[in-house]
């Protein structure tokens, strides 16, 4: 479809190009219009406003056009031509016809452009002016007989793309974030760039050489107009910078240029030693500006040095040879690849948005490390991709909380003295840390997620009303552990933890669960440390025949139950229940902490030992949507990041800053989802929250922003995410938890606690019992030894009678026998005297 006002034909020719109308009127092949030569800003705004009507009506056109005859659709394209008695995109085409007769349009409203549009004008302006040289390097590259029919093939298609690069900044497009010009001297400017460019197709070798150079500096008027346009209508637009970075890529292609030139015997290798140094100045300058690109701009130096080698040869010698041409052109394409990346950093405003996450990277439990990965990368590909918050820069600031809520509060409170910038806090896995900073947060106005933070009482919202964590609370592993203990007749359920000051609370609500559910129940504690009160406690299930053990506490302090009723003389094949996340493969560590008290009990023994134990836990995947798009990574799905997480983790990572993290052997592999989905919770919220208000309101906000931003977290933010749909219910994140048995070296999976509390275990889920074993049964007592009673009562019955006529024949009568007194005891007879 084409109009044009009274006088005017329209044309083909590239040097006016706009997607619907003509830009300029031509009489005998000239431009006309007023004396400007150029068409008026307001008139172009005019032509934006009728393309942004004709795109979505042509798109339902189309589909009418293919088939979809449907009510829906016709009833949009008739709202569309038709509004209270008028027709929109008619009485827009009469509004820019007059202003195209009439040579001026009226902006309206007043021109503008946001700091996003006028960041990608500049941008693609960029990328233009590269263009410029990149046409001109392929053109003589032909020419010189190198790939001639391929470079050529590239030389119309670069034509193409910067005719269309070119009508796209000149008209405005909506669709790409683009602006019309913002002011008259950009739009002239771009019209004069046009003219020269629609010339470029009919000049010869010898010509095009200054012609080159001729584009080069009116796309360099261009872009310094629009930078200075840019600042003057919004200081934050980083345009020198974005010129600066953006220019690189003009002299790598400018340099290939001329070294092109100088192997035609047409060139000058001055100039090109000074292209050289050119570049070299710039690219330092860029490395030493802004530290989020540094590590990339290493990688850009990298691939600099192998180019930098061949062409500075080609610049000192004067000479260049095809196989030499055509190894710089290679090498350039390496430089360009790597620059992109930077370029598209160095072209946004970058406003910091600082997030505090304090982590367990050291403590009694130190899943940090894993988390501290997942949410790098959740912050690199939101940085990257600009698209949750284009023009900012996300910087997380972590902090060692050691499990210790204590240190946490003191460390994070000097945090928040020392700067007002903090915008929000995430992080956080042990319970009492997130239940002490949940208060302190909450007093600083600051919006907090915890990451993982299963305990119970954290579901409480009205000790802690605005907080919400991600990690599956454990309420229902009391319900689990009673189903299986009903499922294998266990009479007696024996609780041993680390430090009770930590572990009695949570002990003894899992001791009035099983005593209401009529199991017999008992609890003993030992400190880490405190290998002699652990032997002691496995003594005493040994002498009680306790074969079912519960352990709240570390890695180590299990490995230390687990040895110590090896030591005591237990009898293998006891049944021992985990509770929470752990490293995986942790019972097959060497742990010295263990070893100098039992120096057999290595990581293959503690393995041995516990074939056959239970673990519940919080289940960090998607239940049934790991293929859905996530909502703040966009190309990825749950699986295909965790994936990249679980390698990232396996290879150690390198940030785009130059920070990195070593490889993690026992990572806590159900906590990497929660460790990006907390960076993309306080991603949307601030998303939402600069809907509204600036940035300064949320670095210093009042409770009245504060409450706001924490509403929407907890009321209406919905995403998808690595760990399953993010909807908060009060504090919590609804969520799974995975029951898993020891089978050789694995974890097998034999159950689910579903959300709403349901309980799927059993034999029927693949849960075994063979390894389970009754304590050694009691020693048979020794039979009484009987014979020793016959033998005694044999010579009793033998030797009495031969007593008694040994005392009879002494005493001549059997009547003496009776009369028989002590001797000294009998009285002196007189009678015989």
């Amino acid at each position: 479809m084409q109009a044009f006002p009274s006088g005017c034909q329209g044309s083909e020719h590239p040097r006016q190009p706009h997607s619907f109308l003509e830009l300029r009127c031509e009489r005998d092949g000239r431009p006309q219009n007023d004396e400007r030569g150029t068409l008026d800003i307001c008139i172009l705004q005019e032509m934006e406003h009728v393309d942004n009507l004709w795109t979505p009506f042509k798109s339902l056109l189309l589909q009418v056009h293919d088939g979809d005859h449907s009510v829906a659709t016709l009833l949009t394209i008739w709202g569309m031509t038709w509004d209270a008695g008028v027709d929109p995109m008619s009485a827009q085409l009469t509004v820019a016809m007059r202003a195209y007769a009439e040579g001026r349009g009226v902006c309206t409203p007043p021109l503008t452009a946001s700091r996003q549009e006028l960041e990608s004008a500049i941008k693609e302006l960029g990328f233009l002016r590269a263009g410029t040289q990149k046409l001109a390097k392929h053109f003589l590259l032909s020419d010189i007989g190198i790939d001639s029919a391929e470079n050529m093939n590239i030389w119309h298609a670069t034509l193409k793309d910067l005719s269309t690069q070119l009508e796209r900044i000149i008209s405005g497009d909506t669709s790409a974030t683009l602006p019309v010009p913002i002011v008259q001297v950009v739009a002239d400017r771009l019209f004069d760039l046009a003219e020269d460019l629609a010339d470029v197709q009919s000049l010869t070798v010898d010509q095009y050489a200054h012609a080159s150079l001729n584009l080069l500096q009116k796309s360099e008027l261009a872009i310094n107009a629009y930078v200075d346009a840019a600042f003057d209508m919004d200081p934050n637009v980083p345009g020198a910078r974005s010129s600066l970075a953006s220019s690189l890529l003009m002299l790598l292609e400018k340099m290939c240029k001329e070294a092109v030139l100088v192997g035609l015997g047409k060139g000058s290798a001055a100039e090109l030693a000074s292209s050289i140094n050119h570049y070299e100045t710039s690219q330092q300058t860029l490395k030493a500006g802004v530290e989020i690109v540094v590590a990339q701009m290493e990688i850009v130096e990298s691939a600099w040095g192998e180019l930098q080698a061949k062409i500075k040869a080609i610049a000192s010698s004067g000479a260049a040879s095809d196989i030499a041409l055509s190894e710089i052109t290679s090498k350039a394409d390496a430089v360009k690849a790597a620059l992109l990346p930077a370029i598209d950093f160095y072209s946004v405003m970058t406003v910091s948005i600082d997030i505090l996450v304090p982590l367990p990277m050291t403590g009694r439990w130190s899943p940090g490390p894993t988390m501290k990965t997942a949410a790098m990368i959740a912050r690199d590909i939101i940085n990257q991709q600009q698209l949750v918050l284009p023009g900012f820069k996300i910087k997380l600031k972590f902090l060692d909380d050691q499990c210790d809520q204590a240190h946490a509060r003191r460390a994070v409170l000097e945090e928040f003295a020392g700067t007002d910038s903090w915008v929000g806090l995430a992080g956080m896995a042990c319970s009492s840390v997130c239940e002490s900073l949940a208060v302190v947060s909450s007093s600083m106005y600051i919006p907090t997620v915890g990451m993982d933070c299963s305990g119970n009482s954290l579901s409480d919202t009205s000790l802690f009303p605005d907080f919400v964590r991600l990690g599956v609370k454990t309420t229902s592993a009391k319900n689990v552990i009673i189903e299986w203990a009903k499922m294998f007749a266990w009479g007696h359920i024996a609780i041993v933890s680390g430090d009770p000051t930590i572990y009695r609370k949570e002990a003894t609500e899992y001791q009035e669960a099983f005593g209401n559910a009529g199991i017999g129940n008992s609890y003993a504690s030992s400190i880490e440390t405190d290998w002699q009160g652990m032997l002691l406690n496995m003594g005493a299930l040994k002498d009680g025949k306790r074969r079912v053990v519960v352990v709240f506490g570390n890695e180590t302090l299990f490995r230390m139950a687990v040895c110590a009723s090896a030591e005591v003389g237990s009898r293998e094949g006891m049944v021992w229940i985990s509770v929470g996340i752990r490293s995986r493969s942790w019972w097959i560590v060497n742990d010295e902490a263990v070893l100098q008290h039992s120096a057999s009990c290595t990581g293959s023994k503690v393995s041995s030992l516990l074939q056959g134990a239970l673990f519940i836990t919080g289940l960090g995947a998607s239940a049934s949507q790991a293929k859905q798009p996530l909502d703040c990574y966009d190309g990825y799905t749950s699986d295909s990041l965790l994936d990249h997480i679980h390698k990232s983790i396996a290879q150690g990572y390198n940030d785009v800053t130059g920070n990195s993290t070593g490889a993690i052997e026992h990572p806590h592999v159900e906590l990497m989802g929660a460790g990006a989905d907390a960076i993309c919770v306080q991603a949307k919220a601030i998303q939402h929250m600069l809907l509204d208000h600036d940035i300064s309101e949320l670095r210093s906000p009042q409770e009245a922003v504060y409450n706001k931003a924490v509403n929407f977290i907890r009321d209406e933010l919905q995403i998808e995410g690595v760990s399953g749909p993010v909807k908060f219910s009060g504090n919590d994140k609804p969520g799974r938890l995975g029951l898993w048995q020891l089978s050789g070296s694995e974890r097998i999976p034999v159950g689910t606690v579903y959300e709403n509390g349901t309980i799927e275990t059993g034999l029927s889920e693949g849960l075994q019992n063979e390894t389970w074993l009754p304590a050694f049964p009691e020693p048979t007592p020794e039979p009484f030894p009987m014979g020793y009673v016959v033998v005694s009562i044999g010579v009793f019955m033998i030797s009495c009678p031969i007593l008694l006529g040994c005392i009879v024949g002494h005493n001549g009568r059997i009547s003496a026998l009776f009369a028989w007194k002590p001797k000294g005891s009998r009285k002196q007879d007189t009678s015989s005297v």
